[in-house]
């Protein structure tokens, strides 16, 4: 199964104002595209407690997660950007990829 296109999934947001980096600004949407990562090391699911710093669901348990805010990157370089920016891991150390879309 190819991987879907990210355009496809930005096509309802296109419009949205641009940040300076050229990312979808999301600030006064009342939806946006998200990503979840499930982290997994031997047989353990990694669930991390949001900080008391952030516009949503401060202080609660989750997972890896961000917006899918570039039409440019790919499902695979946005869960390596997450997974690197959140948890400082990054592709030389993951050993397997399971994607699954919904």
């Amino acid at each position: 199964m190819g991987e879907p296109a990210i355009h496809g999934v930005l096509s309802d947001f296109l419009h949205l104002p641009r940040l300076t980096d050229g990312r979808i600004d999301y600030t006064h949407s009342s939806a946006a595209p998200v990503l979840i990562c499930f982290v997994n090391y031997r047989d353990r699911f990694l669930l991390l407690k949001r900080s008391e710093k952030v516009s949503a669901y401060r202080g609660l348990w989750s997972v890896v997660a961000g917006f899918i805010d570039d039409e440019w990157q790919s499902l695979r370089e946005k869960v390596l950007e997450e997974v690197g920016e959140e948890l400082g891991i990054f592709s030389h150390n993951i050993t397997r990829m399971i994607r699954h879309y919904c």
